[in-house]
Order: structure tokens, then C-alpha cells, then sequence
């Protein structure tokens, strides 16, 4: 029994020793390297000797996100004494588990810092932060994850788990992630070519109109074609003082333009690119040159001589201060839409660079996260930019060439369709982007006399001001436009006009959330106008009212009321008249659309009309979002009489736009009268077909006709006896990674024009 024992204690002894010399060597061995190969590794910190040995132990324990359980078992260096935790915040967590747990992304930066980016967080941290312990690895202390990410953290001994709480736990975010629209790929594609020359639509417009008094009807119309030749769009376009006598059309436009992303050609009517010395339309020959930039899209009016020397968008920076570890969210101010992102790093300054801004004004948002948590509340701050029109970026230009004739219409001549073409006219000028604040223009034009022209755009990017002037020299005379805008910010503005002989100030104020102030002047009428707007609730009636007052004492005002859901009322005076209005918004006949009934009084001097009217307008037309049909019948009683009053729209029929008007009686007069409004269009070109008769948009965007088919015989062609489908579009068409949107197009039996 001794030797026994004897045996059994010395193999305890060995057994002891055995495991002190196995921890030793543990201890002394490299640890494994949990960095990425392809990473610069950090520096790690060793375990803090503070540390007591004897109690941390290595334990498997869970991680929990919130009450979820994310990690059943993690390897944990602590101690807890079975029934809390000792030292808790200096247990040692794997980093690997965290960040899985927490669903954040690890990123080893050049400069040695780590970045940890997940929904809700964005930060980086020191690697000094870390702890590379023998047994778990890489690790972070309990203490240093609240501290650097704001994540309480717990210990639930029933559970026996690690419970971590973010306060983006239940966040779900009010922003639109960061993107970019994906690029349209034509490589492939067939290229699909205009016929040239071709006729591609024809308009006529026809306006008829009488009166009681009258004995004669007035007749007046527009005739419009519309084609391409040359790679460039046709535009011919006459107007008719009496449909019915030829010899008194007149030619008012005729214009070929040919129009690329650098590079424009003009030939026949336009507007000139200087101010005129006289009237008439100017006929001529233009080119207009971009360096470095590409004009903005070509609007439905056509070619714009100060439209395509300036830039679409201008790229500007936005710049400002914040406490470093903030994220700055740029993001659009209409829709909240992140434009970019960054974090403040030691500097404490975040910057922008190549924002951009439109030539119309661009509204921009910053928002600050403390501490790249973006489920606190952000601070925001406006970032506003108004840019000047003919403001071009740094190190590009534009130029621009023209010479023609003026054209005089002389209705007293017999055919006077082409007019008599004299003073010629011309001039060059050329406009450089100095700087992304100053953008200068010089240019000699002649027009009656030899003009020298200058341009200066100032808009400072640290000065809430634009300034604009265009000055012209002459050998006698010297004339000048100068404007100038001071937004310091989006609830103030202040417009400055001025030239040799006019003078005019506008000051647009919200002085509260609910109270605006604005006034206005000029010292042609040596009047200036002051007024006041409300915006408020009486009695829980919503209500917007407006006071202003002139220099000379005159009084105007409006108020509004919404006295309930579907009642309102408008009230509105000056000096000389005034009016009132009572609509009542609800079925009247149950007809599907919207019908009001309207009760008004109005007075203009000493003369008054009392009407009732109904008024409906029915669903909208997808292609135009034009209602098929748009009424408006009534009876009005006044000192001048009585009568009817109504008018009629409709745009039911194919391709023809249909407006009537009759007025048995008015305010100021017994006298009924009528007018009729018709509008008619029609493609010919690649085949006939009624078009919408909006469409002058071809003449700067072009079109595209798509007769989407099942080919039955598989040859390639649209057969007759093969139906062009036209129905659920939506899902059958992508037009540059967007779905198919109907209300942009317009859709017949014969296919589908966009």
C-alpha cells in the first residue's frame, strides 16, 4: 500500500512539471499572424503585466448581439466566480469574433491604422489598441470596446455569454446607401441611323376666334416640320396670320443644327450671342468650340447660343472642420441620396473635391456622425452653391464665331414669306475658366458699329456671392449688366441688378419656420414693395397669408384657408379689385377623376361678377400626363349681365389636342365670345403614323421608334400578319439600366416612340 502511494505521488510530481515546461514553451513560441498576407502587418501590444495570470483563464464563452446569439463559443480570456465577472473590463475578447459578431469589414490601411466599416460604423483605430495573446490570438479588451467603438458590453452568466449592445442595434437608417449609377454599354449594340434627308414630323397648330361685335372671324395658325440631314436636325417652321391666304405666311424659322459633346453647327435662324443694336431675326452661320468640357443637354427650344458656351455642371469643393474620428456624409439635399463619405482623420478637416454643381443650382447637405456612428443623430449643415451661368471650371474654354443678316418681315408687301434680308452682322468671342471662382470672356462683335465685348463670373468658394457682368464698348457709348447674389444661407437671398439706365434690388428673407419676408424695387418706378408671409394654424384650420405694402401706400394681400378636407377657401385684394373663392372638392357625379364646384365673387373697380362653375378633370394620359378630358362650365350674374362660361380640353383623340372657350359674360364687359385651339401632329418618317403633339422635343433629342414583335417565322422582319406588342412594357423593356417609363413615351398601335 506504501509503494502504492509512493508511486502515485511521484507520478503527480511529473505530471506538474511536465505542464509548467509546456506552458513555458507555449509562451516563448511566435503566435500565429491572423493579419491578411497581402496587408502591412500592425503592431500588436503584448498582454499588460497588470494582468493577473493566476485568475485569467482561458474560458469558452458565447457572444451575443443584443439577445440574439451570434457566436456559440468564442475562446475568452477572463475569470468569472460563478456568479459575475471579475474584472470584466479587462477580459480579453478575439478580435476576429468581434468584428464577425458586430458584422463589421477589416481594412489594414497604409498609414498602420486598421478600419472597421459595417452598416452603422465606420472607424480606425490604432493597432497599439490590440492585445496578441499566446493562447486566443489577436485580441481586444473588454474596456477598449466601449471606449473606441461605443459598444456596451456585458456578461450574462445565465447565458454564459458576452452580450454586446451597439447602439445601431435596431438602426435601420434614413440614408440611401453610397452608389454609382452603373455605366450604359453599347459595345454590340446595332447602330440605328436617322434616313437622310428625312421629313420626320409635321405640326399644325390653328387658332379660331370671334366675338358678338365681330363680323368677321380671325383665323391664325403654325406650321412645323421637323427632319435630319447630315447627321444634324432640320427645323422649318411658318407662320400663318390667315390659314387661308398663303401670300400672308411668313417664314419664322428655318434652322439645320448639327450639335456634338464639343463642337456645334448652326446654319439659319438663331438667336445671337450679343446683345442687338436693332430688331429682326438674325439668319446666319454659327460654330461654337468647347475645350475641355461638354455643354449642357439641348433644351426643347432648341439652340441656345449662352447654353452651350457654358458647362453642364461645374465641379466645385466643399470643404470644412470637425472633430477628428467624424464621419462626413456629403449627401444631396432633396432626397438625402449619399454622394460621398469620409472620415476625419488628426487634421480635423474633411474636403470634397470634385462636387457637381448645376448651372440652374445645386443644394448640397453635410452631415457630421461623432465618432463614425451613424446611428446618433447627425449634425447638419448646409452646403449651398449657386453657380453663374457661362461660369466654366478651371482650364477650360469656349469660343464662339457667328455672321448673318437681319430679316424684316413687311406684312403691307404682297409674298412676303422669306422677308428682305440687310445689315449684316457677326462677331467672335471667346470665354476661359481662370480659376473654379473666375471665369473671364473677351470678344469683338460687330452690329451698326464696331463693338468691343467683355464677360467676368465671380463666384468665390468661400464668399456665399455671385457676381456677373457683361459690358459692351462702342465709339460713343459704353453699356453694361451687372448682377449680383449674397446667400449667406438657404433661408437668405439677395439679388443685385444693374445697368446704364435700370437699377433693381430683391431681397427674399424666412425669417421662421412659418414666417417669410421679401421685398423689391427698382428706380424705374421709384417704387419699393414690402411683404410678409404666415403660415399658420386658427382653431386647427390651416391657414397662409400674405401682407404687402408699396412705397406709394398701396395695400395687397391673400389668405387661404383649408376649412376641411375638402373645403377651402381664397380670399385677395389690391386697390383696384379683389376676389373671393369658395371650392368644394368631392364627387359630384361620381365620375373617375377630380371634380371641384367653385363659388367665386369678383370685383374690379366698380363692376362685379358672381359665378358657379363645376369643374372636372379626368385621369391623365400616360404618354403626357395630359387628362383626356379637362371641363370647366358655369353661369356668372353681374353688373354687366349674365351668361355662360365654360371651356372644354380634350386630347382623346390620336395625335390632336382639342381646346374650345366660350364667354357669354365677363367682369367688364356683356360682350360673349369664343376661341378654338386645335394642335395636330404626325409622324412620316420611318413610317406614318399620329404623334403626340409635343413633338418638338425631337428637334434637340431625337427619337427612337421600337416595335417590339414575336417572329413567327423567325426571318428577322415585322410580317403583317405579326402583332406589335405594347402591353406590360415596363417588364419587357430597359432602356440605359432603368426600367420602362410609359410617361415618356408615346404608344400607338404602330410601336412605341420615345
Amino acid at each position: 500500500m506504501a509503494v502504492n502511494l509512493f508511486h502515485f505521488t511521484l507520478a503527480f510530481l511529473l505530471l506538474i512539471i511536465n505542464y509548467s515546461a509546456i506552458e513555458a514553451i507555449a509562451q516563448t513560441a511566435n503566435p500565429t499572424n491572423t493579419q491578411p498576407n497581402n496587408s502591412p502587418s500592425p503592431k500588436i501590444s503584448p498582454p499588460p503585466e497588470s494582468q493577473p495570470a493566476q485568475a485569467f483563464i482561458v474560458l469558452p464563452i458565447g457572444i451575443n448581439l443584443g439577445k440574439r446569439n451570434i457566436l456559440q463559443s468564442s475562446s475568452v480570456r477572463g475569470y468569472e466566480d460563478g456568479a459575475k465577472a471579475v474584472n470584466f473590463e479587462k477580459w480579453l475578447v478575439p478580435f476576429g469574433d468581434l468584428t464577425k459578431a458586430l458584422n463589421l469589414t477589416v481594412t489594414n490601411l497604409a498609414n498602420g491604422q486598421i478600419e472597421l466599416r459595417g452598416t452603422a460604423l465606420i472607424k480606425r483605430i490604432d493597432p497599439q489598441e490590440l492585445i496578441e495573446d499566446p493562447e486566443i490570438g489577436l485580441a481586444i479588451a473588454v474596456g477598449k470596446i466601449e471606449q473606441l467603438l461605443e459598444v456596451k458590453t456585458e456578461f450574462d452568466i445565465a447565458a454564459y455569454a458576452i452580450v454586446l449592445n451597439p447602439p445601431w442595434l435596431n438602426f435601420r437608417g434614413d440614408n440611401k446607401t453610397l452608389s454609382q449609377e452603373p455605366p450604359v454599354i453599347l459595345e454590340g449594340l446595332p447602330v440605328v441611323n436617322a434616313p437622310s434627308p428625312s421629313i420626320s414630323t409635321v405640326g399644325q397648330q390653328i387658332t379660331i376666334s370671334g366675338s358678338q361685335n365681330s363680323q368677321q372671324l380671325t383665323n391664325q395658325g403654325v406650321l412645323t416640320a421637323i427632319g435630319s440631314i447630315f447627321g444634324g436636325s432640320l427645323l422649318f417652321r411658318v407662320n400663318q396670320p390667315d390659314l387661308f391666304k398663303t401670300n400672308t405666311w411668313q417664314l419664322q424659322e428655318g434652322q439645320y443644327l448639327k450639335a456634338t459633346e464639343y463642337t456645334d453647327y448652326v446654319i439659319g435662324s438663331q438667336p445671337i450671342f450679343w446683345q442687338g443694336q436693332g430688331s429682326g431675326n438674325y439668319w446666319g452661320i454659327t460654330t461654337v468650340q468647347r475645350f475641355g468640357f461638354k455643354a449642357d443637354s439641348l433644351n426643347g427650344g432648341g439652340f441656345a447660343p449662352s447654353q452651350r458656351l457654358q458647362s453642364a455642371t461645374i465641379n466645385r469643393a466643399i470643404e470644412g472642420s470637425a472633430a477628428p474620428n467624424t464621419l462626413v456624409q456629403l449627401v444631396t439635399g432633396y432626397d438625402n441620396s449619399v454622394v460621398n463619405q469620409v472620415l476625419v482623420d488628426s487634421s480635423g478637416i474633411y474636403r470634397f473635391d470634385n462636387v457637381p454643381m448645376g448651372n440652374s443650382g445645386s443644394n448640397y447637405q453635410v452631415l457630421l456622425y461623432a465618432n463614425g456612428q451613424l446611428a446618433n443623430t447627425p449634425i447638419r449643415q448646409e452646403a449651398n452653391f449657386l453657380n453663374l451661368p457661362g461660369q466654366l471650371t478651371a482650364g477650360t474654354s469656349s469660343l464662339i464665331a457667328s455672321a448673318g443678316l437681319i430679316q424684316q418681315q413687311n406684312s403691307n408687301s404682297g409674298n412676303n414669306f422669306l422677308g428682305n434680308f440687310s445689315d449684316p452682322k457677326g462677331g467672335i468671342a471667346y470665354r476661359q475658366g481662370i480659376s473654379d471662382a473666375l471665369t473671364v470672356g473677351i470678344g469683338v462683335v460687330y452690329d451698326k458699329a464696331l463693338l468691343g465685348l467683355a464677360d467676368i463670373y465671380y463666384q468665390p468658394s468661400n464668399i456665399p456671392l455671385t457676381l456677373a457682368i457683361s459690358a459692351f464698348q462702342s465709339p460713343d457709348k459704353f453699356k453694361y449688366n451687372a448682377d449680383i447674389q449674397l446667400r449667406p444661407s438657404s433661408q437668405f437671398n439677395l439679388n443685385l441688378s444693374s445697368n446704364e439706365q435700370f437699377q433693381s434690388f430683391s431681397l427674399n428673407w424666412n425669417l421662421f419656420s412659418k414666417i417669410n419676408f421679401s421685398s423689391n424695387g427698382n428706380n424705374r418706378t421709384n417704387i419699393v414693395n414690402a411683404s410678409i408671409g404666415f403660415s399658420q394654424n386658427i382653431a386647427s384650420i390651416p391657414t397662409t397669408s400674405n401682407i404687402k405694402v408699396d412705397s406709394l401706400g398701396q395695400l395687397d394681400w391673400n389668405f387661404t384657408a383649408r376649412l376641411l378636407r375638402n373645403l377651402n377657401f381664397l380670399a385677395r385684394a389690391n386697390n383696384t379689385n379683389s376676389s373671393l373663392e369658395l371650392n368644394y372638392e368631392s364627387p359630384i357625379f361620381n365620375l373617375s377623376g377630380d371634380e371641384t364646384l367653385t363659388l367665386s365673387r369678383e370685383t374690379i373697380n366698380t363692376n362685379n361678377l358672381l359665378t358657379l362653375k363645376w369643374k372636372y378633370r379626368s385621369p391623365s394620359r400616360p404618354s403626357d400626363q395630359r387628362p383626356y378630358w379637362d371641363w370647366d362650365i358655369g353661369y356668372g350674374i353681374g353688373s354687366q349681365g349674365s351668361g355662360i362660361i365654360a371651356s372644354i380640353a380634350t386630347v382623346v383623340i390620336p395625335s390632336l389636342s382639342l381646346r374650345l372657350r366660350y364667354d357669354g359674360i365677363s367682369t367688364t364687359s356683356n360682350t360673349s365670345s369664343f376661341r378654338i385651339e386645335l394642335a395636330s401632329a404626325a409622324n412620316f418618317s420611318p413610317n406614318f403614323m399620329p404623334t403626340d403633339t409635343r413633338f418638338e422635343e425631337l428637334r434637340s433629342k431625337g427619337g427612337i421608334l421600337m416595335q417590339p414583335f414575336l417572329d413567327l417565322n423567325n426571318n428577322g422582319l415585322l410580317d403583317q400578319d405579326e402583332e406589335i406588342y405594347t402591353k406590360d412594357l415596363d417588364l419587357l423593356l430597359i432602356i440605359n439600366n432603368k426600367k420602362f417609363n410609359p410617361n415618356y413615351s408615346d404608344i400607338t398601335s404602330n410601336g412605341i416612340l420615345i
